[in-house]
């Protein structure tokens, strides 16, 4: 009877362990898909008019990530309405606070690819773990047409503003900076296509014209102009794909990010 109950107790432990390693084993993909997605696809462009869910998305995006060490959150909000309210949880400026953050980052991307190059890598996730390790950084732009016309600044300064703009872009996906920039419209006009390139990712909230599509997307509109229900519209690149899908972005409120720091 006692071996009886062993060799029961025995199978029930290895069943457990079974699951743990499945478990184990399910989240390392998960976490590999993650990083690979984001090596794919580091930087997000969303495009909408007033009132189609823009905000909504960023807080979204914001509240989704493990704050505190994890994640560092760098937030430019032009009309300081959006996420002013976040100033004390995360690093928010205006306008008049857009060329020192500009050269904050570009100091933290030089640094950045100083330590890649020091360790012989070309990408901040194959630091050795005996590295101390580098901290992902999302830069959250809000009107970003503001932000690339300078508003408000000399040309000198504007110049500048981009130039770091565009440089971030470039290096991000190696140095682990994301950009998530917000337009209301994606015209060429208003993002050089210099820039547009580098955005992989891209998420049209609201009714699209045709124009606006090919301009987003690359491709003719499959019904996406009709979508005018605010925070539905298309994405392309969210799942490491080149397909353009429908796309619905989850509600999040003021104070949804508020619970990530007291998480």
């Amino acid at each position: 009877m006692a071996n009886g109950r062993t060799s029961a107790a025995s199978a029930a432990a290895d069943r457990f362990l079974a699951s743990l390693d499945a478990e184990e084993e399910a989240a390392r993909e998960r976490y590999e898909r993650r990083q690979r997605s984001h090596a794919a696809a580091p930087h997000l462009l969303v495009s909408g008019a007033t009132g189609y869910g823009k905000s909504t998305l960023l807080r979204g995006l914001v509240a989704s990530l493990p704050l505190g060490w994890a994640w560092r959150v760098l937030v430019i909000d032009p009309k300081r309405v959006e996420f002013e309210r976040f100033r004390h949880e995360l690093e928010v400026v205006g306008l008049d606070g857009l060329v020192g953050m500009s050269q904050r980052l570009e100091k933290e991307v030089a640094y950045r690819r100083e330590r890649l190059r020091a360790e012989g890598i070309d990408h901040w996730l194959d630091l050795a773990p005996r590295v101390v390790p580098v901290r992902p950084a999302l830069l959250v732009v809000d009107e970003a047409v503001d932000v690339l016309a300078g508003s408000g600044l000399p040309r000198a300064d504007a110049a500048a503003v981009r130039e770091t703009l565009g440089v971030v872009l470039r290096q991000g996906r190696a140095t682990g900076v994301h950009v998530v920039a917000a337009f209301t419209r994606p015209d060429t006009d208003v993002i050089p296509g210099a820039l547009r390139y580098q955005f992989a990712a891209r998420v049209g909230l609201g009714p699209l014209s045709p124009d606006s599509h090919r301009m987003l997307f690359g491709t003719t509109p499959d019904g996406a102009d009709r979508l005018a229900m605010p925070g539905m519209g298309a994405a392309l690149g969210l799942d490491g794909t080149t397909t353009v899908r429908r796309f619905r972005c989850a509600p999040a409120t003021v104070e949804d990010v508020r619970a990530r720091f007291r998480a």
